[in-house]
């Protein structure tokens, strides 16, 4: 109980301490002025440009669940995806969108182990984009950028990325999870009781994370649906920086897209560190970081990530419409 009162509160008091650091060198006044005459126009660009994150994420999900012999349509993957998106934020909870996505496809009688495994493999690729596309433009601005150490943050944020993806692929998951099971085999022996249950349910714990890793390693044997995902990811990332492209310029300030190019994946990948709820604090601190550096009003930058929360909420709105609607029977 303890545990699980004290991780909300550990997130909440650091989205406070970003927020307070943050209001600190930003005036609210300022803010407010800033978003005074934005145009709508442009919003709903930036708006169209999210929403196709959710139908650009079902189609991936498609080819790599395709990739483990589960046939399932794109409506109903569709579906799941926006529901998975309305209760993550819907919902005070530790539990993220690609968690319920794996609870909802369980729910549908969808293998537990490629669902994750498909999760995962996704995530993984949807980062390898964001290197990518941060890489590029990194070489365009590298003597724009008047502070050097925004870029060698750029450099270790990208290197210890990539190092994690290796480990991933390699055999350090399987090997850990094998010593884990080695030093659960000795309590077995023990007196009959609840700790053994519990013990016992840690063992087939590992067992299933042991499946799910063969499976996202077993993708690798399928280069081309890797290399198709990984470009629809890549189309997602051009949406991403498109919507804070159009953003910018609803409050009036054009921005070049190779600095977004070069800024605006690293900002997404800050994002996804699970130490506060929906990036907030990191995104704007983040924001601030970056954008600052090339001239932009920081009560402007703050806006700008500020308004992605309003665009993530209208983008949850068919998420919730979709509850209502009957599920469909299983694809066969």
């Amino acid at each position: 109980m303890f545990r699980k009162i004290l991780s909300p509160a550990a997130k909440i008091a650091l989205i406070l301490i970003c927020f307070g650091v943050i209001f600190r060198s930003v005036n609210i006044a300022d803010v407010a002025e800033s978003v005074r005459d934005i145009s709508l126009a442009l919003l709903f660009a930036a708006f169209l440009c999210l929403l196709a994150d959710t139908f650009i994420l079902a189609i991936r999900c498609v080819y790599l669940l395709q990739a483990k012999g589960i046939r399932i349509s794109y409506p109903s993957m569709l579906r799941i995806v926006f529901v998975s998106n309305f209760f993550s934020l819907a919902i005070p909870s530790s539990i993220g969108a690609d968690a319920l996505r794996i609870m909802l496809l369980k729910r549908e009688s969808y293998c537990v182990t490629h669902s994750t495994s498909m999760v995962v493999m996704d995530k993984v690729l949807s980062v390898l984009a964001m290197l990518v596309f941060s890489l590029a433009g990194m070489l365009v601005v590298w003597n724009a950028i008047p502070d050097q150490r925004v870029l060698l943050f750029l450099i270790v944020v990208i290197a210890l990325t990539l190092l994690g993806i290796l480990a991933s692929f390699s055999k350090i998951p399987k090997s850990f999870l094998r010593w884990l099971s080695e030093r659960l085999q000795p309590l077995k022996n023990g007196p009959r009781g609840r700790r053994i249950k519990v013990f016992g349910v840690l063992e087939k714990l590992l067992v299933l994370l042991s499946g799910i890793h063969d499976s996202f390693v077993d993708f690798l044997k399928q280069p081309r649906t890797l290399v198709t995902v990984f470009g629809w990811n890549a189309v997602n990332q051009v949406f991403r920086i498109l919507m804070v492209h159009f953003l910018f310029l609803a409050l009036g300030y054009s921005v070049s897209l190779h600095m977004q190019f070069a800024f605006v994946p690293v900002i997404m990948l800050l994002t996804l560190l699970p130490i506060t709820y929906f990036g907030l604090g990191i995104r704007e601190g983040a924001f601030l970081f970056f954008f600052t550096q090339i001239g932009i009003p920081a009560s402007v930058c703050l806006s700008v990530s500020l308004l992605t929360y309003l665009l993530i909420v209208a983008g949850m709105i068919p998420g919730a419409l979709l509850l209502w609607v009957p599920r469909s029977k299983k694809d066969k």
